[in-house]
């Protein structure tokens, strides 16, 4: 019976960022038969935790949605295209994972390139 404990507001992104180094991942990529940009930043976790991560995502003004994994006793909460940059921004600075960091400084290039 996990779940995200209650903190001050100024940690809230703190907290976001800890388990987007934990438990989440981030993929991208262009949509050949439309050349159109998608993103996608996804969490896994107990379904208690996924929706404490989304009443914060909710404060940040970015919305999400939570799936229930097929035959696993797990959850994935999506943040797809339409947010994507929002939370991208969120975490663009304060990563701890290099490799996660280097995925997001990456995707910029490609954006920006």
């Amino acid at each position: 019976d996990r779940h995200i404990p209650i903190i001050k507001k100024e940690l809230k992104k703190y907290l976001l960022l800890g388990f987007f180094d934990a438990e989440g991942c981030i993929t991208y990529g262009i949509r050949k038969d439309r050349n159109r940009f998608w993103g996608k930043v996804f969490f896994t976790s107990q379904l208690k935790m996924l929706e404490g991560i989304q009443n914060i995502l909710i404060n940040f003004e970015i919305s999400s949605s939570i799936k229930k994994r097929k035959k696993e006793n797990c959850y994935d909460l999506y943040i797809r295209t339409k947010d994507f940059y929002k939370i991208i921004q969120l975490l663009q600075d304060d990563l701890g994972l290099s490799r996660k960091q280097q995925k997001i400084e990456a995707l910029l290039r490609h954006e920006l390139g």
